[in-house]
């Protein structure tokens, strides 16, 4: 739902500094908050007792896979809300295992008689799909408007979003 609202805050946040004269660069505070969560999830990592390496390597993988981690993150948020919600309602779901499909090497593939490959494509699929573009837009006007304060926050949705609709359908398509 924040992300949802945060993009009439861009045009908002635009007009109010165009007719106020007031700057427009938050940046810095995301930036500050991205750097505190980072900073967790390295000490927790990278840093742990657990793992014994704190290498220059191990710290340029972090550093590499988690903004994808994170994005991926807020891409997940459209089930984990759905998930709420019916949790808060009551409503008995199905426990759902965890499709295995036999794959040890690069050439093993999923097999057309999956029971566990969907065809069709669900309405949280297409909805995720649909704030990709949603996102997307909002990326593209805070470029257009030089609005940096959600520029990354939007570009990480529109990433989240849209890995997890590609995945989706491209499982649906697997032939």
């Amino acid at each position: 739902m924040l992300g949802f609202s945060s993009v009439p805050l861009v045009y908002t946040i635009n007009h109010l500094a165009l007719e106020h004269n007031v700057s427009k660069d938050s940046f810095t505070a995301f930036l500050i908050g991205f750097l505190v969560v980072a900073a967790m999830f390295y000490m927790a990592n990278v840093q742990s007792p657990a793992r014994k390496e704190s290498t220059p390597k191990a710290i340029l993988k972090y550093a590499l896979l988690f903004p994808m981690f994170l994005a991926l993150s807020m891409g997940l948020s459209l089930h984990n809300m759905i998930a709420v919600i019916e949790g808060w309602r009551g409503k008995k779901s199905p426990f759902v295992r965890t499709p295995k499909f036999n794959i040890h090497t690069k050439e093993d593939s999923q097999v057309n008689s999956n029971k566990y490959i969907h065809r069709e494509l669900s309405w949280t699929t297409i909805m995720e799909g649909v704030l990709t573009l949603y996102f997307g837009v909002a990326l593209i006007w805070s470029i257009y408007w030089g609005e940096t304060t959600f520029l990354v926050y939007h570009f990480m949705l529109t990433m989240g979003y849209g890995m997890v609709f590609y995945q989706t359908w491209k499982d649906a398509k697997v032939q």
